[in-house]
């Protein structure tokens, strides 16, 4: 995973620096997500337009740690460059937010994003699941 996110940060031009912006991977298998240390705090703000990136078949939800607290006079929307290919899993609420309701079970979540590009670019996608079925 930390070659990845290296590689997708230098191949997107958000690496600041040579070398590694990725210092260090925690991953829990068994809840299903990762920890990833980046060098800088510019870096780790700019690995958030990875938000929605594929990795080995699967979206990525990129999020900032439940106990996060930004340091104070840094703002932590400073401009993120989102690349070429990413959609993001947060949907901010605008006037260009749509729900779209009744989709049949059977659409994974590639399938849905692919339905809804035949009518234009996606900036952001979140297929909600019942967690009970996982449909």
């Amino acid at each position: 995973m930390m070659e990845f996110f290296n590689q997708q940060m230098h191949l997107s031009g958000l690496a600041q620096a040579a070398g590694n912006p990725v210092l260090a991977c925690q991953i829990n298998l068994d809840k299903n997500f990762a920890f990833l240390e980046f060098r800088s705090i510019d870096e780790t703000t700019q690995a958030m337009a990875f938000d929605g990136i594929n990795f080995k078949g699967q979206s990525l939800k990129i999020r900032r740690p439940h106990d996060y607290q930004p340091t104070p006079g840094i703002s932590d929307s400073a401009a993120v460059n989102v690349p070429a290919g990413v959609i993001s899993t947060v949907v901010p609420d605008s006037p260009h937010k749509i729900f779209i309701g009744g989709l049949p079970n059977y659409l994974n979540e590639d399938q849905v994003k692919e339905l809804l590009m035949s009518f234009g670019c996606l900036r952001a996608f979140n297929l909600v699941k019942d967690s009970a079925t996982g449909l």
